[in-house]
């Protein structure tokens, strides 16, 4: 599949091309007074990205593009402020977040997600996967203010508070675990572990991720449980940063009375289900969608794949996701939508790790224009 940055650089550098001189024209006047980059050919990209963004030229693009073409953006939730925090790699500060939605409803319509995947239908989806508090508290004010739609899926064990997601907890025991080197033994698995620095723990933080999505969620489990105790650190809910907390029901409750905010299902314990067996997959993706239809008390029809790449469900999880009743179920697969052919069980999501300049590009209908050049150089 081409690569959203693939897309983009081939998308700008054609741009002047397109199919009216005024979007070029207007690029132009933007750009005269900005500093030139270096003649490399990322470097003329990210310009060329910025030009548009500052120009009118965007606003152009997207009434031309807009039809049957829908950008699904996947989130996790937000932290304070504009800067990152090195401790919450995975959680955007809140005013960009901002941007973001400023941004999609400058160069696009967001939609909700029972909307958008109508045939015909263009605009911006955006989601947030496993239901940290911070959604209701960074996320939701921020979608209020600007009245903008959006999905999140939840990961029914974590609110619960009787499953933790096991990417965090074990983040969060390398990250407290004593500065000191040592050797962890689990089962025929012997690992040397550099605790000296933040640098180290966050690379065996890595590793140890790659690995332990292989095993089972009981699996992971137990290995968890063992790096523990070996470290002497403890992880439990009434140690979590308040960042990292889940969502109360009651929470989910508000958001969802708002009219806004939608609910999906992201299974009990966010597992890999390409590692689990048949029956383990229907118990995560059938309690986790009846869990939530008991506490909203109405139809949850939206699941999202835990991790969401290709090599993380099967034939028989969407088997089980059709047969359950869902509507639609979101991947993590980079992608547009054209909802009318799109598979529905499979519907892609850009990551929320792109730049502004990036996000105005796909919004506003660039990769379609890029299409529509290609299109026209085979002729």
């Amino acid at each position: 599949m081409c690569t959203l940055e693939d897309q983009l650089e081939d998308g700008v550098s054609r741009f002047s091309e397109g199919p009216t001189a005024a979007v070029s024209a207007q690029a132009k006047a933007a750009s005269a007074d900005l500093k030139l980059p270096h003649a490399d050919s990322r470097g003329w990209n990210s310009f060329l990205k910025g030009v548009l963004r500052k120009s009118w030229a965007l606003d152009l693009t997207g009434r031309l593009t807009a039809r049957d073409r829908v950008e699904t953006l996947l989130y996790h939730g937000l932290c304070p402020g504009s800067n990152r925090d090195p401790r919450f790699p995975k959680l955007m500060p809140v005013k960009e977040f901002e941007e973001h939605v400023r941004t999609c409803a400058r160069y696009s319509r967001p939609l909700p997600l029972k909307q958008a995947l109508q045939p015909g239908v263009s605009g911006v989806v955006i989601t947030f996967d496993d239901g940290y508090a911070n959604n209701f508290d960074l996320v939701f004010p921020v979608l209020e203010k600007y009245r903008c739609p959006a999905t999140i899926f939840l990961t029914t064990g974590f609110l619960d508070r009787s499953t933790p997601l096991w990417s965090d907890w074990l983040e969060s025991v390398i990250m407290n675990a004593p500065p000191k080197n040592t050797l962890f033994q689990w089962r025929d698995l012997s690992l040397t572990l550099q605790l000296a620095n933040h640098s180290q723990r966050t690379q065996i933080i890595c590793e140890m991720r790659r690995e332990l999505r292989a095993l089972t969620i009981a699996e992971i489990q137990e290995f968890l449980r063992a790096l523990e105790t070996h470290l002497c650190v403890r992880y439990d809910w009434d140690t979590l940063p308040e960042l990292l907390r889940p969502l109360t029901w009651d929470q989910v409750r508000t958001m969802r009375a708002s009219g806004l905010i939608s609910f999906g299902a992201h299974t009990v314990s966010h597992p890999v289900l390409s590692r689990c067996s048949e029956e383990i997959q229907t118990l995560e993706i059938l309690e986790s969608k009846r869990r939530i239809e008991q506490e909203l008390g109405e139809e949850c029809a939206f699941f999202a794949y835990p991790y969401g790449k290709g090599d993380d469900y099967t034939e028989i999880t969407k088997r089980i996701v059709t047969d359950a009743g869902f509507k639609f179920a979101l991947t993590a697969e980079s992608g547009s939508t054209k909802p009318s052919s799109c598979n529905l069980y499979e519907v892609p999501r850009w990551g929320a790790d792109i730049t502004l300049n990036e996000l105005s590009f796909l919004v506003a209908g660039g990769p379609a224009i890029t299409g529509y050049l290609r299109g026209n150089e085979q002729h």
